[in-house]
């Protein structure tokens, strides 16, 4: 172990550990403002669905007839507690019927974002805050749903046709995932606008209509209010960039989890870690107006002076975040044996 590999990992855990989760905490602000509340307000109004990211089982506020999908787990006890006060209820909580866990939980009082981790604040963002994916998609870029879907349409297509290769598609070219995300329904409700098909599409007798990408526009005027609530998170998961930097930084997290065993990290691994982080924290940086203030804190933690201090507590938050989302783990897969 060299001095430098020690340093390459406290370098880089500084910017995983704290100013990945700051970004991802600035994403999760900035959509709270933009919807006039605090954080205690937003955790309040999102109280029932955040609820059955914890529970899959009926509730008091569910409607009759609805059932909560049945998945698994998504937060965990350890996350409710730093979000909600057990002990205060909402007035139409059923205490006969359930008087356990969080169910009814108002949030903490004063609760602010600083409670939030990485982790946390993905999940926020991803199943509460696709308003602030949209928003980075459209208004930040000045554009329209309908360009925005037809700037993306050969990646859409093939989340539908995910296993032929199109008239459009470059050489090499490798399918977004492994089965279709889209039906022929969904493809056709956003993609109607007919064009003049590419030459070797003309030269068929039969053009190809909406089925062919190079024969379809988006529909004119298409809004979010057109789309189906599964598909725009489908769009956003696979064509929003500020999406992908998200999910990106948790998996550099995740990855770097080795690391943190031996806590040394070579010149390769880290500048190549570094160079995605950067890249996504900037991307968020900009939607947040913040831009400056991350480049400061970057510089700092790449250039800056460090406190050896510094090591244990970073390599010692790394493993118990390793312990937790290995208990995580292990939770669902016992939750996923047991629906068989």
């Amino acid at each position: 172990m060299t001095s430098k590999e020690r340093e390459n990992f406290l370098r880089n855990a500084i910017l995983v550990v704290d100013h990945s989760k700051a970004a991802l905490v600035s994403l999760v602000e900035l959509d709270v403002q933009n919807k006039g509340q605090t954080f205690e307000q937003f955790v309040n109004t999102n109280q029932h669905e955040i609820y059955h990211l914890y529970n899959s089982s009926r509730c008091c506020q569910c409607p009759p007839g609805h059932y909560p999908p049945r998945s698994p787990r998504i937060l965990h006890q350890s996350q409710m507690e730093l979000l909600f006060d057990r002990t205060s209820k909402l007035p139409c909580h059923n205490t006969a019927r359930r008087s356990d866990d969080f169910c009814c939980s108002m949030a903490k009082s004063g609760l602010c974002t600083d409670v939030l981790d990485l982790t946390l604040a993905r999940c926020l963002l991803v199943n509460l805050c696709r308003e602030i994916f949209w928003y980075s998609c459209l208004q930040f870029q000045s554009i329209t749903l309908e360009d925005f879907l037809n700037h993306n349409k050969h990646t859409l297509y093939h989340l539908w046709q995910n296993n032929t290769h199109c008239c459009q598609c470059p050489p090499g070219y490798s399918f977004p995932t492994k089965h279709s995300m889209l039906y022929q329904n969904d493809w056709t409700q956003m993609f109607n606008s007919a064009l003049l098909p590419c030459t070797n599409h003309r030269k068929r007798h039969s053009p190809g209509g909406m089925q062919s990408i190079c024969s379809v526009a988006a529909a004119p005027g298409i809004t979010l209010m057109n789309l189906d609530p599964s598909v725009g998170r489908i769009i956003l998961q696979h064509c929003c960039t500020l999406r992908m930097d998200v999910e990106t930084l948790v998996q550099i997290r995740n990855q770097d989890y080795g690391h943190a065993k031996e806590g040394i990290m070579s010149d390769n691994d880290y500048n190549a870690s570094v160079v995605k982080i950067e890249r996504c924290i900037l991307d968020i940086a900009k939607v947040c107006n913040k831009e400056t203030h991350f480049k400061q804190k970057l510089q700092e933690a790449k250039y800056g002076a460090l406190d050896q201090t510094l090591f244990t507590q970073y390599q010692t938050n790394l493993m118990e975040t390793l312990t937790r989302q290995a208990d995580i783990n292990q939770v669902r897969r016992s939750v996923a044996l047991a629906n068989r």
